[in-house]
C-alpha cells in the first residue's frame, strides 16, 4: 500500500492565493460595510420585492416584476431562512461576491496560470465588489441595482468551470449541470443569458470540432445531456409559475425580460442611446481609437523595455521593486490628474476582445498552433465570447460604472490574462518576462488604488445613519431627510395602512413594513412608457393609500425632469385632490435643485374615486407649504 504525499510548497502554491483573496474580500467588507446602496433610487426594490414574497404576494401578480424569477425567489427564500433585513441580503451578497472571486481564480488559473488567477480575483475585488465612481451608489455586488446581473454571472461562471470539469472528464452529468446553470441564467436577464447562450454555444462547437466523426454518437451524447440540463431548471420554473397564476401570467413571467427587449420598450427609453455610446457614433468612435492608440503605446513600449534592455538592468530584484513603485505612482498620478481616466479607459474593450477570440479561435481552428487540451480551448473560447458579448449594451461606451460593474468585469479578466500572461509570453527570455510582469504590476496597483480612492472619497460623505438594527445603513446628506421621514412616519402609520412614495422610493416602505399595494416600485417615466397612466392611477384610485410621500428625484436622463410636471400630470393631479400635505423636510421637492420630502396624509373630507379624473390646468406639484407639525 502506497500513500501520496503533498509537499508543503505544493499546499502554498494551492491555498495561499485563496488565503489572499479570502483576505481581500473580508477587508474591503469592513471598509465600506453599510455604504453601498442609494436610499432613493433602484436599490430599494430589490429588498422591497423580496419581502413581500415572504409576505405572501406573488410574482407577476401583485408584483410585475420584469425580469425573471430566479433572483427574487432566491433571495426570499434565503430571507425566509435567516431573517427579514437588509443585513441578512448584504451576508448573501458577500457569499455570492466570494463565490464569484473563487471562480474568477479557478477559471483563470485553467485558462492562463496562477499568478494571472490572483491579479484577476483581486481586480474584481478592489475594482468591481465594492465601486462607487459616480454619484449614484448600486454598481457594486454588495447592493447592486438588480440583483439579476451578479446572479446570471455568477451562475455562468460556475457552469464554465463545470462544462471545463466535463470536457476533463468526460462526464456526462458534469454537462448535465453545466446546462443547469444556463437554464438558471435564462431565469434572471436577457443580456446576461443572451451572453452565456452564444458564449456555451461556442463552447459547445468547439467541443464538436475536437471529436472525430468516429465519435459523433458521443457528442450527440453529451449535447443531449447538456440541452437536457438547460431545460430541466426552464420546465420546473414554469411548473411553480403555472401553480401559482393564470397560463397567460406564467408565460410572462418565465420569459421575463424578453417581450421588452424585443418589443423594443427598453430600447425606447430616451437615455439609452447615451448608455450603449450610440448618441454620438463619432465621437465615441474616436474617443475608442485614441485609446487604442494608448493601449498600443503602453504596451509596445512595456514590451520594448523588456525585451532590449540587458539582463544585468532587468534581473536584479531591487530594479524590479524599482519598476513596480514607479509604475504604481506614475499611474495614481495619472489617473488622479485625469478626472476621467477612470470613466473612459475601458472604452477600447470590445476591440481587444474581439481581436483575442480572432487569435484563440484561429488557434484552436488550426490545432497545431493551440497544443492546449481541449477542456481548455472550450474554456477560453467560451469565456472570451462570453464577455464580448456582455459588452453589448454598452458597445461604444464600455466603462467600469454603472452597467459595467457586472457587464464588463469578464471583459476586465481577459485584459488581466492579456497583460500578465500573454503579453509576457511574447518575450524569449525568463528574466524578461518576470520584469515584465513586475512592471505591469505596479502599474495594475496604481490603477486598483485610483478606483479604491475613488471609491473612499464617495463612502467618506455617507456618515448619516438610515434604518435601526438589521436594516441600519450609511448614506449621504439625502440620508438624513430619508431618516427623518421615515422616523416621522413610524409614530403615525397604523397597522394595515398603506404608503405611495413617488416617484421613486419604494426602500421607505420596507423600513416602514408598510406595503405599497401597487404592481410596480416606482412611477419614473420608462414604468409611464410600459403602462398606461389611466392603469396606474386606476389602481391608485383603488388602494386608496393612506399616506403620500414625495422625493425629490430628477429624471431628467429619461428625458422627463419631474414628475407632475414634465409626465404622470394626471396622476399629479388626483394626488393633489385628494391628499393634505403635512410635513416637509428640506427644499420642496421636484420644484429645483435641492433636495427634500413631502409627506401627505389622504384627506377624508373627498370620497374616493372609481375613475380616472381629469387634472387641473398647468397641473405641478408645487402645494402651498405644509405646516411643520
Amino acid at each position: 500500500m502506497s500513500a501520496t504525499f503533498t509537499s508543503p510548497s505544493a499546499i502554498h502554491r494551492r491555498w495561499l492565493p485563496v488565503l489572499v483573496i479570502l483576505l481581500a474580500v473580508a477587508a474591503g467588507a469592513v471598509w465600506s460595510w453599510g455604504r453601498w446602496l442609494d436610499p432613493i433610487i433602484d436599490f430599494g426594490r430589490e429588498i422591497y420585492v423580496p419581502w413581500r414574497l415572504v409576505e405572501g404576494d406573488a410574482l407577476y401578480r401583485e408584483i410585475d416584476y420584469l425580469n425573471g424569477p430566479f433572483s427574487p425567489t432566491f433571495n426570499c427564500i434565503w430571507l425566509r431562512i435567516f431573517g427579514r433585513s437588509l443585513r441578512a441580503l448584504f451576508v448573501l451578497n458577500l457569499l455570492i461576491l466570494t463565490v464569484a472571486a473563487l471562480l474568477i481564480h479557478d477559471l483563470q488559473a485553467k485558462a492562463t496560470d496562477g499568478f494571472t488567477a490572483l491579479i484577476g480575483a483581486l481586480t474584481f475585488v478592489g475594482v468591481f465588489a465594492y465601486g462607487q465612481y459616480e454619484y449614484i451608489a448600486n454598481s457594486n455586488w454588495m447592493a447592486p441595482y438588480s440583483h439579476d446581473l451578479p446572479h446570471g454571472i455568477v451562475l455562468t461562471l460556475l457552469g464554465l468551470a463545470l462544462l471545463y470539469r466535463a470536457v476533463a472528464r468526460d462526464n456526462s452529468r458534469l454537462y448535465l449541470l453545466s446546462g443547469a446553470c444556463l437554464g438558471l441564467v435564462f431565469l434572471t436577464k436577457a443580456e446576461v443569458f443572451l451572453a452565456s447562450l452564444i458564449g456555451f454555444g461556442c463552447g459547445m462547437g468547439v467541443i464538436w470540432m475536437r471529436h472525430k466523426r468516429t465519435e459523433r454518437r458521443r457528442v450527440f451524447s453529451i449535447s443531449a445531456w447538456w440541452l437536457g440540463g438547460v431545460l430541466c431548471p426552464i420546465l420546473l420554473a414554469l411548473i411553480w409559475l403555472l401553480w401559482q397564476l393564470p397560463a397567460p401570467d406564467a408565460f410572462r413571467g418565465l420569459a421575463g425580460t424578453w417581450p421588452h427587449v424585443l418589443g423594443g420598450s427598453f430600447s425606447s427609453i430616451p437615455a439609452y442611446p447615451y448608455f450603449m455610446g450610440i448618441d454620438n457614433i463619432p465621437g465615441n468612435s474616436w474617443r475608442i481609437v485614441k485609446w487604442l492608440v494608448g493601449y498600443g503605446a503602453c504596451g509596445g513600449l512595456v514590451w520594448a523595455i523588456c525585451r532590449y534592455l540587458p539582463k544585468r538592468v532587468l534581473e536584479p530584484f531591487p530594479v524590479r521593486a524599482a519598476a513596480m513603485l514607479v509604475g504604481a505612482v506614475l499611474t495614481v498620478v495619472l489617473v488622479r490628474g485625469t478626472p476621467l481616466f477612470l470613466l473612459d479607459y475601458a472604452r477600447p474593450w470590445q476591440i481587444l476582445l474581439l481581436a483575442t477570440l480572432t487569435g484563440v479561435a484561429l488557434g484552436v481552428w488550426r490545432q497545431r498552433h493551440d497544443q492546449s487540451p481541449p477542456e481548455v480551448q472550450v474554456l477560453r473560447v467560451a469565456g472570451i465570447v462570453f464577455s464580448l458579448v456582455l459588452l453589448a449594451k454598452m458597445i461604444l461606451f464600455v466603462r467600469v460604472w454603472q452597467y459595467g460593474f457586472a457587464l464588463a468585469m469578464p471583459a476586465a479578466q481577459i485584459i488581466v490574462a492579456l497583460v500578465f500572461w500573454w503579453l509576457p509570453r511574447r518575450l524569449p527570455l525568463a528574466f524578461q518576462r518576470t520584469f515584465c510582469r513586475a512592471l505591469a504590476g505596479g502599474i495594475w496597483i496604481g490603477l486598483v488604488a485610483a478606483h479604491v480612492m475613488t471609491t473612499h472619497h464617495f463612502y467618506q460623505e455617507k456618515r448619516h445613519v438610515v434604518g435601526t438594527g438589521g436594516d441600519a445603513f450609511l448614506a449621504d446628506s439625502r440620508g438624513a431627510m430619508f431618516e427623518e421621514a421615515r422616523r416621522y412616519l413610524s409614530d403615525r402609520i397604523q397597522p394595515g395602512d398603506k404608503l405611495l412614495v413617488v416617484p421613486e422610493g419604494i426602500l421607505l416602505n420596507y423600513l416602514l413594513q408598510t406595503p405599497a399595494d401597487m404592481p410596480v416600485v416606482a412611477l419614473i417615466p420608462w414604468i409611464y412608457q410600459l403602462y398606461r397612466e389611466e392603469a396606474l392611477l386606476a389602481r391608485i384610485a383603488d388602494v386608496q393609500p393612506e399616506w403620500l410621500v414625495i422625493v425629490h428625484r430628477d429624471m431628467s436622463e429619461e428625458g422627463a425632469r419631474f414628475f407632475g410636471r414634465d409626465y404622470a400630470r394626471e396622476t399629479a393631479g388626483h394626488l393633489a385632490r385628494h391628499y393634505e400635505y403635512i410635513h416637509r423636510i428640506g427644499a420642496m421637492p421636484l420644484s429645483s435643485e435641492s433636495f427634500g420630502i413631502l409627506i401627505g396624509r389622504r384627506r377624508a373630507d373627498i370620497p374616493p374615486e372609481s375613475g380616472v379624473t381629469e387634472p387641473p390646468a398647468e397641473t405641478t406639484f408645487n402645494p402651498h407649504s405644509p405646516s411643520e407639525n
